[in-house]
């Protein structure tokens, strides 16, 4: 990937950061002098328009989560919210590089405030810069990272070797969390022997380095500029721990369970789900749990989970295997089902499907949770409102897009014939008709 780069000489900072997704109608930016507050840039010569963000609100969630765990160290506030005409920095996400005659590779824009090597502004004011969210085809992790490639750029961050840092221009393909880090090492973007910043570069190919543009060194501190810009954060980082799968291998349709929480109490926490790069869930209320889709069981699949409140971000990673999908109950081992391609446990097996527990390890699925009557069950997730659950179980909301399989009897109700206070309304009859898997 190519990077577009202006160097220009600016003063002033701000510490509001404003994430554009240029919806509904795309946005258009003016030439002249950089200024986020009025949509004027001096990286365009002529008056131009970027299409909209069209990757979805559950994938734009992730973006902007990410965004806020990789700054969670930072007093910096993140927003997609318009500031308006007041100091921000922004970040427009949408359309494609050639919409602003760019390149066709080229996956970002952004102005460098520096007149010289190792002779550059700490910020530039009201920076405007562009990711292009066509480009990345709305992979999340590849979009944030290009997001706080660019952000970087307006403090004098260089481009550097560590491919999973930001600032690295070869993150492409690299489905993990991007980071900035102290110490990194300038370069990976030489070409005929020259850095994208027309610095002369030692070596050839990725690995050729450079003096980084901000230092004059062959090193930069990423961390500690942001801080000096900005300082720590007021706010500590919510805790966040992956309890299902637990050991990194997993049947096809594995649940997915995570535990948030946050020192913060008037923070919302939200949690968003990805594999691979791609958003699987973005879930509002606990408990955080939802279903893999189906994987290609001869590769091994990255699960990223990023937990935000309205101040800080948290974010794991974790690489799974799968097994082969089955498709019938033929296809498991006795007392398993077949459930979206997965073998699971069924009642008859310890720890299967709707047996009693008391924790989370007594279950095959990691997930115990309470009907609301003093009992407990062994759980799976779900999705619902669709035929989700093995045959005599039934898929009940726990959250906003997930949802727990419960056992059912002949008369529509969980088992028991209660409601589940505090995860769902159960015992519908009358209300609403509960659904059974079509075998």
């Amino acid at each position: 990937m190519m990077l577009a780069v202006a160097l220009t000489a600016r003063l002033l900072a701000t510490t509001v950061i404003y994430l554009n997704p240029c919806q509904p109608d795309g946005c258009v930016i003016a030439p002249g002098a950089t200024d986020a507050r009025t949509g004027h840039s001096d990286l365009v010569r002529k008056a131009s328009a970027l299409s909209p963000w069209r990757y979805g609100a559950t994938t734009w969630s992730q973006v902007t989560s990410c965004v806020r765990s990789v700054l969670a160290p930072f007093d910096v506030t993140i927003t997609d919210v318009d500031p308006g005409s007041a100091d921000h920095l922004e970040v427009m996400v949408a359309g494609s590089p050639v919409q602003l005659a760019q390149a066709s590779d080229v996956g970002g824009i952004a102005d460098v405030s520096c007149t010289a090597i190792g002779a550059c502004r700490p910020f530039e004011p009201n920076a405007l810069a562009f990711v292009f969210a066509d480009y990345w085809a709305g992979n999340a992790s590849e979009t944030c990272g290009s997001i706080v490639q660019q952000l970087g750029h307006t403090w004098a961050l260089d481009h550097v070797l560590d491919q999973t840092d930001a600032m690295s221009v070869a993150r492409l393909g690299v489905d993990v969390i991007p980071a900035l880090r102290d110490g990194q090492a300038c370069g990976g973007d030489c070409s005929a022997g020259i850095s994208q910043f027309g610095l002369p570069c030692v070596g050839t190919g990725p690995t050729a380095t450079h003096a980084c543009i901000g230092t004059g060194a062959a090193t930069q501190d990423e961390v500690q500029t942001a801080l000096g810009l900005f300082g720590p954060s007021a706010y500590a980082p919510p805790s966040l721990a992956v309890q299902a799968p637990a050991n990194g291998a997993a049947a096809q349709g594995f649940a997915i369970a995570l535990a948030c929480s946050s020192s913060d109490d008037s923070a919302v926490v939200e949690v968003d789900v990805a594999i691979d790069g791609q958003p699987v869930a973005h879930l509002t209320a606990p408990p955080y749990v939802t279903a893999a889709p189906p994987l290609d069981p001869s590769a091994a699949h990255v699960l990223t989970a990023t937990c935000s409140t309205a101040h800080s971000s948290a974010s794991v990673s974790e690489t799974i295997s799968v097994g082969a999908a089955c498709a019938t109950d033929h296809d498991c081992d006795a007392g398993e089902l077949c459930d979206a391609g997965a073998c699971i446990a069924g009642s008859s097996l310890a720890g299967g499907l709707g047996t009693t527990c008391k924790s989370a390890s007594d279950c095959r699925s990691d997930l115990c949770v309470s009907e609301g009557y003093n009992h407990t069950f062994c759980v799976i997730a779900c999705t619902p409102d669709s035929d989700s659950c093995p045959s005599g179980f039934s898929c009940f909301a726990a959250g906003p897009g997930s949802g727990l399989c419960w056992a059912v009897d002949t008369s529509g109700c969980a088992a028991g014939g209660r409601d589940l206070p505090g995860i769902v309304a159960v015992c519908l009859i009358g209300i609403f008709a509960c659904k059974r898997k079509r075998r």
